[in-house]
């Protein structure tokens, strides 16, 4: 069975054979601008279908799925371990999954020696045009002062389909799904409400508290509770629902 390495920094793919060996200087994959590796760092040993690991007694230690494993001592790996040699990271592909969970040899802990679930890698990338951004930020502020405001919901809306649109994982792009009606229709609200609080405010001011000290520290603090409580349901609550369509369970796992 084939073994491969992917390197999560670069992307590139190392074919493995039994008794490769990776090192800053010496082996049969060199990484010479790896500071943190050893020289002759880890080597790879195949057997069947099953792949090991020996770490060759490195200055920083080899990791599998963050585990520190022990020098001169084969451990066993799985398909999708995650690799850790010095300051590159790595992926392994082939070999069974089952092997997530296999014993490793000279590691032991709360978790009876067994290793994690496989960490996944995603790759995350933004892509966007600056002059698009600009565009949008200038056309935002422009309708904003020609409506007195009334367009900041399109514009906010916008400027998050912007930066959505411009994300992506594993090459699947991100999609807001932002409603624009629902924001100006709390900030509607919001100035009602803000309106009847003023009168209702007053009044309490002029027919109840009457200049009575502790009445109207107590007036100000339900006052202002009321207000921090109404202001954030009106940003947060009803505005806005989006959605993350990046990835299905089943596209990642066939990464």
């Amino acid at each position: 069975m084939a073994f491969q390495l992917k390197d999560l920094d670069s992307n590139k793919v190392i074919e493995l054979k039994s008794g490769d060996i990776i090192g800053r200087s010496e082996g049969n994959h060199k990484f010479p601008e790896c500071t943190k590796m050893s020289r002759s760092h880890c080597q790879f040993i195949m057997e069947g279908n099953v792949a090991y690991i020996l770490d060759l007694n490195s200055r920083n230690g080899t990791f599998v799925n963050s585990v520190k494993i022990e020098p001169n001592k084969k451990t066993i790996m799985g398909d999708g371990h995650i690799l850790m040699f010095g300051d590159k990271s790595f992926m392994l592909r082939g070999g069974s999954s089952g092997g997530a969970n296999t014993m490793i040899p000279g590691v032991t802990g709360e978790a009876g020696g067994k290793m994690s679930t496989p960490i996944k890698s995603y790759a995350f990338s933004f892509k966007a045009k600056t002059s698009e951004l600009y565009g949008l930020l200038l056309k935002n502020i422009v309708f904003t002062l020609l409506t007195l405001g009334l367009y900041i919901p399109y514009a906010r809306t916008n400027l998050r389909k912007f930066i959505w649109k411009s994300s992506s994982l594993n090459s699947f792009p991100f999609l807001f799904k932002g409603n624009p009606q629902a924001l100006l229709k709390s900030y509607s609200i919001l100035l009602v409400i803000f309106v009847a609080m003023s009168a209702i405010n007053h009044a309490i001011t002029t027919f109840v508290v009457k200049g009575d000290v502790i009445l109207t520290y107590v007036h100000a603090f339900i006052t202002y509770t009321v207000i921090f409580v109404v202001f954030t349901w009106a940003k947060y609550g009803p505005t806005l629902t989006w959605s993350i369509i990046a990835v299905t369970a089943q596209s990642i796992s066939n990464e």
